[in-house]
């Protein structure tokens, strides 16, 4: 695929807000390089869903965890649609925030008669999908199957097919075939590393070099075929933070013996997409909280021209972390290996995936009178020498460079 090919992707999806991702659970190796896209594509911002739960893969726990706000259920919708009966004439509608039990409260005064809950109905707003990305899907007959309640979104966004062969039937306006691939999982890599806007982290690599791994069915050694292209992407992968050990923990291991991915029974047996492992995966030991933290306080950014230290963290790092174990970190960043610091913050992903996420920050300053006041402009409390507030932002580095902006200016005096 040339690079005007790619880029002519990498402007559709960037331009797009809403995007859903429809891939078939039942062959694996796409399904990992159609969740690796929405991961990807989360990461600059875009409010995109895999259609539905797979109903043929088993991930292992800490993987669901990951991706429990990936697969589109409609409850994830922007609107709450509330309807009113026709008889209750509405003279009155306002609504309250309560700050303390972080609620908003909507008040609905009739004009005349008295109004009961059988008079008001909630319902979920549906969603218009700006750009949909079909991965694999060939045919209108399979894509009815795998979406059929997004049937009435197709014939209003524009659709888009990635795959390595030609589909049996036209569905989308734009097409993005390499026909000299092993898989999907190499061109969404190539298509994704045309943009200069969408990163690569951990959980990318890791969910795309599992959809390498099946594609080659582990790099050949149970009879698959292996590229110089595949090897090429593999090794970039690695270098992008991807290990081995944690894609193939991706997948579920059966008890007292090699791994597979478990796919429905299937009438033709070649659609079947199942890896076997030579040997049985070691349980990996979990390191202990103190040992994160450790680590983390290694990796921490300094700002020595105004003396603080700050760390931002992405759920796939702070998982294993409490609430204290992230208010211990914050105090330890001024503390080692140092203690002429004047403060530090850490900022975290609070929810995973979601393109306007909150993001949770714990700030800490010297000077106890001056952390008093940033609290107060903040609305929080001081608790224990740090303030705890949130950020919206549509990623995670909108976030922190919008506290850095505060932490510079607090730092500064």
């Amino acid at each position: 695929m040339n690079i005007q090919k790619q880029k002519e992707f990498t402007v559709e999806v960037e331009k797009a807000d809403k995007i859903l991702i429809v891939a078939n659970p039942a062959r694996a190796n796409e399904y990992y390089a159609a969740l690796g896209l929405v991961l990807a594509l989360r990461e600059i911002g875009n409010y995109a869903f895999l259609a539905d739960k797979p109903f043929a893969l088993e991930f292992n726990t800490d993987f669901k965890k990951e991706l429990h706000s990936v697969f589109w259920d409609n409850s994830q919708s922007k609107e709450l649609i509330i309807t009113v009966s026709n008889k209750a004439q509405i003279d009155e509608l306002r609504y309250e925030q309560d700050q303390q039990q972080n609620q908003l409260k909507i008040y609905l005064k009739p004009k005349y008669q008295g109004l009961t809950a059988k008079d008001v109905n909630f319902e979920q707003g549906s969603v218009s999908w700006d750009l949909i990305i079909l991965v694999g899907i060939e045919s209108l007959k399979e894509l009815n199957e795998l979406a059929p309640k997004h049937l009435p979104s197709f014939f209003n966004a524009k659709l888009i097919y990635v795959g390595h062969k030609q589909p049996q039937e036209q569905l989308a306006t734009l097409q993005f075939i390499n026909e000299q691939v092993l898989g999907i999982a190499e061109i969404v890599f190539e298509l994704l590393s045309a943009s200069e806007k969408i990163p690569f982290n951990e959980l990318v690599a890791n969910v795309l070099l599992a959809g390498l791994i099946q594609d080659s069915q582990s790099f050949g050694l149970k009879g698959g075929r292996v590229s110089p292209n595949l090897l090429k992407i593999s090794a970039e992968l690695l270098e992008l933070g991807g290990d081995f050990k944690k894609a193939l923990s991706l997948f579920t291991p059966k008890t007292g013996g090699d791994a597979q991915i478990h796919t429905p029974e299937l009438k033709d047996k070649d659609q079947q997409s199942v890896i076997f492992l030579n040997e049985p995966q070691n349980k990996i030991k979990e390191p202990k909280s103190e040992e994160i933290l450790t680590d983390l306080i290694r990796k921490a950014n300094e700002d020595k021209e105004r003396n603080f230290r700050w760390l931002t963290l992405d759920n796939s790092q702070t998982k294993k972390l409490s609430e204290n174990d992230l208010k211990s970190l914050t105090k330890k960043l001024i503390q080692e290996p140092h203690d002429s610091l004047k403060g530090a913050f850490i900022l975290i992903e609070a929810v995973f995936g979601n393109p306007r996420s909150l993001f949770k920050c714990w700030f800490t300053h010297s000077n106890n009178n001056l952390l008093s006041q940033l609290a107060s402009l903040l609305n929080v409390g001081v608790t224990e020498g740090l303030i705890n507030f949130e950020v919206k932002a549509a990623t995670l580095n909108e976030a922190e460079i919008k506290v850095l902006k505060l932490a510079k200016a607090a730092f500064e005096l």
